[in-house]
């Protein structure tokens, strides 16, 4: 309520009236003896309406931070509409109540800042009728302003419903209750679950004593809360509740607020269950030290004003011409005829808006021929149908706006006038398609909007001067890009779409006040979105005299012609106000010298100027390319909206570009503000609208084909995801950066006020994400901080991991790129990869290498190769970890520094894949049977390695703090003999392949301990021994006392032998050694019996044919016909010894022909066949495919004598893999 600064005599209501402190020229009244008269009636009549004339306050709890009724009444933090099930919590953290019997209210509808009247008609609000001094209002973020021009009193009630002077556009009106002015119609809790409210009274906090603290004066700023279903008196046109007294009780709510001083006309919002929406239910009228009274909205009477400012409707009649409509500016009327139907308009008349009435259009496909420049003033324009609004004359309109229902469309063709905006609202479609230049602007609030303006007979073309796209609902629509300035166009509260239609668009300015903006490309075409900013580098000498009036001013250069030292010198004046400049070229407090140098000096001032970086709040969606040139500006570009262009490529040639996250808008005030809650125990309260250590962050999606980086710095920071390739040439990439930006002006309007800083994310879910593969060349980096799934393809660049959430899933490459895990850093690889240049995992890093997953089979893997050039490996530091998981073939020396560990293999539950492809299947097959290769060598003396079901090749020297291996082996390859040293080694069901050439072999070293059982020593003689040398060749050095049963020597096959090495052990020197004596030889039987049967299948495969062949010979004799072709086919199988089995499918096809001779007939023909068959036994097997062909004749003798004649040529292609005699 307003606080009551002077009572005022109504000749009216024959009373002193309470006079609003909004209201203008309020004075106390000298007549004394007149108030002494009726101070007595008016403090009855202030008991029975409820009215408090002492210095109350807008009134909140104390136990609740003050920021969270601060973001309530805005909408803000975790109260944007919709919201549901929001937990109310103390200052304390626990939790006081939920708000959750309905879904959280929109409260933009209420005016903006001070909610002293709430917008319930497109050009109508409600509030009281005592807050008689405000002349306009505003909406959503403030940007715009609307002039009362009838104040709509409502007789015998404390109740108004302005009309303004246009259609707003911002923001999306209020219902008003349908419950009407009906005693007890709002303590129905089943319809009226929830009462919500907001003001801007005097600030006060009640603590639970009852104790009130004083904050603010009114005015300054919103607070709400809930409210207690209100009962209702004076006939149902008043409801009240106890919003004092029960500030606390759960009757009131969990944020319960008591309005008072500076209320007066603040809404009262209630979630109506059948509609499933919220309506305003009153306006805040008066208090007491009880509890609050609002006047309930009338919407009879707000509709009845709405009635009498709107003209008799026009309705158009076809085939009957169209309307021509006429306009006297003088006296404000005009008339609209159609044949011999006349309408009367009343438009503006002198500067009365009010004047203006609204015209209402009906009928189907109409047709407005406007004669006269009109002015409609405060009137506006309804059309229920199709209709096309033209002149042949120039003639423009103004007026509020135009309002068109859903499913019509007007096609407008008369322009505006400059400094005037034609306001459009409603769900239907406007196709703007006049002539030439238009100078006015526009203002779209809902619905469709088509720029379609065609050009004057000189070629040029303009829809509006201005375009402004508001509330979230409409859309504006480009045919060409002539229509509009893109810089002049913008989005205002909670925006809308601008749908660029497959034209090219170049913006120098985003003017975008939040993530309600939209440009979108809905066409099939693509289209090219340029964002070029300007920042005016420009930079004047100035000169002494001419600025000397004015004090010039700090920053500005001057030159200098110094007759004393005969040198030109530059200054940069220090302050506003100067004396003369220095001649011995230095400083003073006016001036500082910066040298005789003109661009060095222009250089210095260019370096002072705040960095021009420009924040796009807003979405960009559909068929769109992006080309950001940053050349003419010192700032950076940074998205924190989403783009989801997902066949677009975005171009950026030099400067920085960020894609972030937005962090979540707060309300906020003064630092007078929070210094006076902090001295009260509250430091919840901001003074900005965003900060960078704030904990709650909105998500933002990038989805690109492909951002090409030219000479750039970019950087995907928090909350922010980005799908799609990266290609860097000469560019520095940061995927997870901590710099980012926020503006200081969010949530206020078009006005960017951008601020860089620092904030990393705090938990996983706030990490930044990317998925794509990453291109680099040309020194460029990539510096990988959050999460991270892709490739990488480098060329001559470095590639620096310092996130835990790595995972390279397909094949990358490292050309001339070193790759660096940084202390802390995991990195996950799944699909192989191979570099020239050695992979550092750094301090407590972790590096791990697996198979690549076979998709939608879990568990099953393909084989991965990673591969390093000679020379090139793994660099471990200190408690690092380097990983080679099942299925990976892995090349590359290993160097650790410290207690590094290695893992080769593990015990995971996967399998190789079914169903490989023929590539796969023959890569997997150099894995000779194990599930790991790795080719290298080991240098890590203090490091742990171990492996399992691994084939180990080393091609040099190996030194290992500890060795644990598990059913591997490990050989030694290279030119010479190597070492395998170790401190432990614990070795199970493994084997170790060495290699002599009866002088000296390769060895393995155990220092400190070795233990393990089933182990091998395979020995390859590279020297064929005679048999009669006794070597002595040490093979195994391990610490004395380990069982010498560790190791036991293999045979080998070598031709139709078995070669068995002879081993010894000696134990002297506190070492136990495994020596190689010599070996011994026995025939290989099996290897014999194996030979035999192979050398016998080209007999078997002979025979096959020609039993074959005599099978067609058998069936002559049963032949009837006189000649023919005939096709067979027949297959077999069998067993033999020395597990021999075979299988055979053989197809013959010929003709042949019957001749009759003298007591015979002679059959005569010829044959193809062809044959596949295989055979196998324990030492081989493969495949033969023979095709054949010949002639045949057989004699048939009358007294059954018969002969055969058969002649064929046969060629077998044999494929077999042999063993026997020690071959592959």
């Amino acid at each position: 309520m307003n606080k009551i600064y002077a009572l005022k005599y109504s000749v009216r209501q024959g009373a002193l009236v309470p006079v609003s402190e909004l209201a203008t020229h309020a004075k106390k009244s000298s007549r004394t003896g007149l108030i002494k008269k009726l101070i007595p009636s008016v403090i009855i009549n202030t008991l029975l309406l409820g009215y408090s004339v002492t210095s109350l306050a807008s009134v909140v709890r104390y136990d609740i931070p003050y920021q969270t009724i601060r973001d309530f009444a805005e909408n803000k933090g975790q109260f944007t509409p919709g919201s549901m099930n929001i937990p109310v919590y103390s200052k304390t953290g626990t939790v006081i109540g939920y708000l959750n019997n309905a879904p959280m209210p929109d409260f933009s509808s209420a005016n903006h800042q001070s909610a002293v009247a709430t917008l319930v008609s497109p050009q109508y609000i409600v509030s009281v009728k005592h807050n008689g001094g405000y002349q306009s209002v505003s909406f959503g973020d403030g940007e715009n302003g609307y002039r009362l021009v009838d104040r709509n009193n409502q007789p015998g009630r404390d109740f108004h419903a302005p009309r303004l002077n246009k259609l707003v556009t911002e923001v999306e009106p209020s219902l008003m209750t349908q419950s009407g002015m009906v005693s007890g119609a709002y303590s129905d809790k089943n319809r009226y679950p929830a009462f919500y409210r907001v003001g801007s009274g005097t600030q006060e906090i009640k603590e639970t004593d009852g104790h009130i603290i004083s904050i603010s004066g009114a005015y300054s700023y919103l607070t709400g809360g809930t409210a207690g279903a209100p009962g209702s008196y004076n006939q149902g046109q008043m409801i009240s509740t106890n919003t004092n007294k029960e500030l606390y009780s759960l009757a009131q709510g969990p944020m319960g607020t008591h309005p008072r001083v500076g209320d007066s006309g603040s809404p009262l919002f209630a979630y109506d269950s059948v509609l499933q929406k919220w309506v305003i239910v009153g306006v805040d009228s008066s208090g007491g030290g009880g509890g609050t009274n609002w006047a309930v909205v009338d919407a009879d009477f707000v509709n009845q004003a709405i009635q009498d400012d709107t003209d008799a409707p026009v309705t158009f009649m076809a085939d009957q011409g169209p309307l021509r409509w006429a306009f006297n500016s003088t006296d404000g009327t005009g008339t609209l005829i159609q044949q011999e139907t006349v309408y009367q308009m009343h438009g503006q008349k002198g500067t009365d808006l009010n004047e203006g009435k609204n015209l209402v259009f009906n009928g189907a496909d109409g047709q407005i021929a406007l004669e006269d420049a009109v002015n409609q003033g405060a009137g506006a324009l309804a059309f229920n149908g199709n209709y096309t609004v033209f002149t042949t004359n120039g003639s423009t309109w103004r007026g509020a706006g135009l309002d068109i229902t859903q499913d019509a469309e007007v096609s407008w063709q008369v322009n505006g006038v400059q400094g005037d905006n034609l306001h459009k609202i409603g769900e239907g479609v406007l196709k703007v398609n006049g002539t030439g230049i238009n100078p006015g602007g526009l203002k779209v609030g809902d619905g469709t909007v088509i720029l379609a303006q065609r050009p004057d007979k000189d070629g040029k073309v303009q829809a509006f001067s201005s375009v402004n796209i508001a509330s979230g609902r409409p859309t504006v629509i480009l045919t060409d890009s002539r229509q509009v300035n893109p810089d002049n166009i913008s989005w205002g509260f909670r925006g809308g779409r601008l749908d660029i239609n497959g034209n090219d668009v170049t913006f120098h300015k985003i003017n975008a006040a939040d993530n309600g903006a939209n440009i979108i490309n809905t066409s099939d075409t693509f289209a090219t979105v340029s964002i070029k900013p300007l920042t005016d580098m420009t930079v004047t000498i100035n000169d002494w005299d001419k600025n000397k009036p004015s004090g010039g001013a700090a920053g500005l250069l001057y030159k200098y012609n110094n007759i004393y030292t005969h040198t030109v010198d530059y200054f940069i004046q220090k302050r506003k106000g100067y004396g003369y400049y220095p001649v011995n070229q230095s400083d003073n407090d006016s001036w500082e010298y910066v040298g005789h140098n003109e661009m060095q000096a222009i250089e210095r001032v260019k370096s002072r100027r705040p960095i021009d970086d420009r924040i796009y709040h807003g979405n960009i969606v559909g068929n769109i390319h992006l080309n950001i040139d940053t050349s003419h500006s010192n700032g950076g570009v940074i998205f924190d909206g989403n783009i989801d262009t997902p066949d677009g490529e975005l171009m950026q040639s030099g400067g920085q570009l960020t894609f972030q996250g937005h962090p979540v808008i707060h309300a906020y005030n003064g630092k007078w503000l929070t210094d006076k809650l902090k001295s009260l125990g509250d430091d919840s309260v901001r003074n900005q609208p965003t900060s960078f250590d704030q904990p709650d962050w909105e998500n933002r999606t990038f989805h690109l084909k492909t951002l090409v980086l030219k000479n750039t710095y970019f950087g995907l920071a928090r909350n922010a995801s980005l799908n799609g390739n990266i290609e860097a040439v000469h560019s520095s990439v940061t995927l997870g950066t901590p710099n980012l930006y926020i503006d200081l002006n969010d949530g206020n309007g078009t006005k960017v006020t951008p601020q860089k800083g620092i904030s990393v994310a705090g938990q996983e879910s706030d990490m930044s994400r990317y998925a794509g593969k990453v291109t680099l060349s040309e020194q460029s980096t990539l510096d990988v901080r959050e999460i991270f799934t892709g490739s990488i393809q480098s060329q001559d660049s470095d590639v620096t991991v310092s996130s835990r959430h790595a995972k390279l899933d397909d094949y990358s490459r490292f050309g001339n790129t070193s790759l660096t895990l940084q202390e802390g850093a995991r990195l996950t690889a799944t699909g192989g990869w191979w570099s020239d240049s050695d992979v550092i995992v750094g301090p407590a890093a972790t590096l791990s290498l697996t198979g690549t997953p076979a998709a939608s089979l879990p568990g099953q893997m393909s084989p991965a190769f990673y591969s390093t050039n000679y020379g090139a490996g793994y660099q471990l530091g200190a408690a690092s970890e380097l990983q080679f998981s099942p299925y990976t073939f892995v090349t590359g020396d290993i160097r650790a520094a410290g207690d590094a560990r290695i893992a080769i293999g593990s015990s995971d539950n996967v399998v190789l894949a079914d169903n490989l492809p023929l590539e796969e299947q023959m890569m997997y097959g150099l894995f000779n049977g194990f599930r790991n290769v790795y080719s290298g060598n080991v240098s890590a003396p203090q490091g742990r390695m171990a492996m399992t079901d691994t084939q180990w090749q080393m091609p040099g020297d190996s030194r290992i703090g500890a060795l644990r291996m598990t059913r591997s082996l490990a050989g030694f390859t290279g030119r010479g003999f190597h070492t395998l040293a170790t401190d432990t080694l614990q070795a199970n069901q493994s084997a170790f392949a060495l290699r002599t050439d009866l002088k000296d072999s390769d060895k393995i070293v155990v220092n400190q301990n070795a233990e393990g059982r089933d182990n091998t020593l395979f020995v390859n003689f590279l020297k064929k021994p005679s048999g009669k040398e006794s070597l002595n060749i040490p093979l195994v050095s391990a610490p004395a006392g380990t069982n010498p049963a560790m190791f036991k020597a293999a045979e080998r096959v070598t031709g139709f032998s078995l070669v068995t090495p002879t081993l010894h052990t000696t134990e002297q020197d506190g070492k136990i050694q495994w020596i190689l004596d010599g070996f011994k030889t026995a025939p290989d039987k099996g290897a014999a019996r194996s030979a035999n049967s192979f050398m016998g299948m080209g007999y078997k495969n002979f025979m096959t044919e020609v039993n074959n062949l005599n099978k067609r010979m058998g069936d002559l004799r049963d032949t009837q016909g006189e000649d023919g072709m005939w096709v067979r086919i027949m297959n077999g199988a069998g067993t033999g010894d020395a597990g021999y089995s075979d299988r055979y499918t053989h197809l013959q096809t010929g003709f042949d022909k019957k001749h009759r001779l003298p007591g015979a007939d002679l059959f005569t023909g010829v044959l193809m066949s062809y044959t596949d068959s295989s055979a196998s036994g324990r030492a081989y097997s493969g495949d033969t495919h023979s095709l054949g062909g010949g002639l045949y004749a057989s004699v048939m003798f009358d007294s059954g004598a018969y002969m055969d004649v058969i002649g064929k040529y046969i060629h077998h292609d044999n494929d077999y893999n042999a063993g026997f005699a020690g071959l592959g």
